[in-house]
């Protein structure tokens, strides 16, 4: 007989830098961009987990994201672009977003990514960059993080990714 029970072991995610784009205050919700707007469509899901022998499903936790869009820019006077997200019951959260484009950043591009704050009580603030498999200019920056790698497939017509985010408790 194989044993029922399986042992779940957590890997905390790895933090990337913030960036130079935060803003505080991002609005509740689960669309990043607004109807219309150009870009290839992109949902982004998974679970808010945290670091220990039960990996428990966090509720209610915040993840905030903020990325640029599809021509590789940052709103940073409205808050297009950037949504709070809450974590629900089943512990699972889900966004809507444009597939980011790249940019200039002194005198090479960034990859494409995703930045995100997890917001848990009882947890160290974690904050990190999601970058896409297969980007050319993941090879040469220097904050990208293999461990971080979204790996999209097309569901239903849609490009959707499945990233499990798990932070470290503050004791």
């Amino acid at each position: 007989d194989a044993d029922a029970s399986v042992n779940i072991v957590c890997t905390a995610t790895d933090d990337d830098p913030e960036g130079p784009y935060y803003k505080a205050g991002a609005p509740t919700r689960s669309t990043l961009f607004t109807p219309g707007q150009p870009g290839t469509k992109l949902i982004v899901r998974g679970r808010v987990l945290g670091l220990g022998s039960s990996c428990a499903l966090l509720a209610g936790a915040i993840v905030e994201v903020w990325q640029a869009d599809a021509a590789g820019t940052y709103d940073t006077q409205t808050f297009n672009g950037r949504a709070a997200v809450t974590v629900g019951r089943d512990g699972t959260y889900q966004f809507e977003t444009l597939w980011p484009g790249h940019y200039l950043n002194g005198n090479q591009y960034r990859p494409a990514h995703i930045h995100i704050k997890v917001k848990a009580q009882g947890y160290i603030l974690l904050t990190t960059q999601l970058y896409f498999e297969g980007d050319p200019y993941n090879a040469i920056d220097s904050m990208y993080k293999p461990s971080l790698v979204l790996r999209p497939k097309i569901e239903n017509g849609t490009q959707v990714a499945t990233f499990d985010l798990v932070v470290v408790p503050t004791n």
